[in-house]
């Protein structure tokens, strides 16, 4: 497990380099969240019943489109993905429903604006400090998130972007996309495609390999959960190591099933084929208790007093009431009270 000290560091070099940016960013989308973002309980629960697909962009994304275009089906699963990866899906027919973006200097002409009509029909997840050239031009609906670090940065980009909904900050944005679903949407099931963390002989990225990246980002080599030799970063080994304690200490903890599907990498986790879980994952009915647990946690409460008036009342009531209830006093104490 990563010690205290590494998150300590590693939350500290980023902010270092990062600060200055992170400010002018998420004052830019702060503004855009008060103006349309969907806030975090509008999107509790939503997964449930369902399959959720993450999809990061390592390079095992490219063996396994084949199976996800073959057993996708729309009406039971959910696809979420890395900012990155949107460009592949897109282009192989299969639209996700959810785009995660975080990283503050993600290229906004390269990897978004050729798909910009495509977003209409699906949500961006957005870190609050990340370029705001995505959200700006995001034709779809948007639900903002300020990380919550363990060196306390979200009250500061809270405070400038007056945006107080929080998830924990896991390193990378391919652990966004597992944390964001994980933490508000109630999916019965999660895989992860492209989770590699690392390179081999093929692509850095799924279907992309920038000049010398693969170069002088090699800082380790090793034997990754295949058996098989790849090379890897220090950033990439950490986050990989970040997302196996989420999941030991956070995901086990919820009763979340999550399984690496990506079928390579240094990811450790339980591990099973894409096509066995795709196709094995089937339509189930939702009980009543689940039914009232989620009318529980996402009923808005409204208090209207006497002296607001009938009008008050039937603003309320209009909206689907789920239950009421009705506080009295005795008339003795209605009498003794306007005499205060």
């Amino acid at each position: 497990m990563l010690k205290k000290e590494e998150v300590l560091a590693q939350s500290e070099a980023a902010l270092k380099q990062w600060g200055p940016l992170w400010d002018s960013h998420a004052k830019k989308n702060g503004a855009l969240y008060k103006e349309k973002g969907i806030p975090h309980k509008d999107m509790l629960y939503k997964g449930i019943g369902k399959q959720c697909i993450c999809i990061a962009d390592g390079p095992s994304l490219e063996k396994q489109i084949d199976t996800l275009k073959q057993y996708y089906n729309p009406e039971l699963m959910y696809i979420a993905c890395v900012d990155k990866a949107m460009s592949v899906l897109i282009d192989n027919d299969l639209i996700p429903n959810l785009v995660i973006v975080c990283d503050a200097g993600i290229d906004y002409k390269k990897w978004m604006e050729p798909y910009k009509e495509q977003t209409k029909n699906i949500m961006l997840g957005c870190c609050i400090t990340s370029n705001p050239d995505w959200s700006e031009n995001w034709q779809g609906e948007i639900c903002f998130f300020v990380n919550k670090d363990n060196i306390d940065s979200q009250i500061r980009y809270s405070k400038i972007s007056e945006c107080p909904e929080l998830i924990p900050a896991g390193s990378n944005v391919g652990n966004s996309v597992v944390i964001f679903t994980t933490q508000l949407m109630g999916f019965d099931e999660w895989l992860l495609v492209g989770y590699d963390y690392c390179w081999g002989d093929g692509n850095y990225y799924a279907f992309q390999d920038p000049p010398g990246k693969r170069h002088w980002m090699k800082h380790i080599q090793m034997i990754d959960q295949w058996g098989d030799i790849v090379n890897t970063s220090q950033n990439l080994l950490f986050s990989a190591r970040w997302l196996g304690d989420y999941y030991k200490m956070i995901v086990q903890e919820k009763g979340c099933q999550i399984f690496n599907c990506s079928e390579q990498g240094i990811l450790n986790m339980p591990r099973l084929k894409l096509n066995r879980k795709m196709r094995a994952f089937k339509k189930r009915e939702i009980s009543i208790q689940e039914k009232q647990m989620i009318i529980m946690k996402i009923a808005d409460t409204a208090i209207v007093r006497p002296d607001q008036g009938d009008e008050a009342l039937q603003v309320e009531l209009k909206k689907p009431v789920v239950d009421v209830m009705v506080r009295s006093i005795k008339p003795e104490a209605a009498a003794w009270l306007q005499t205060l």
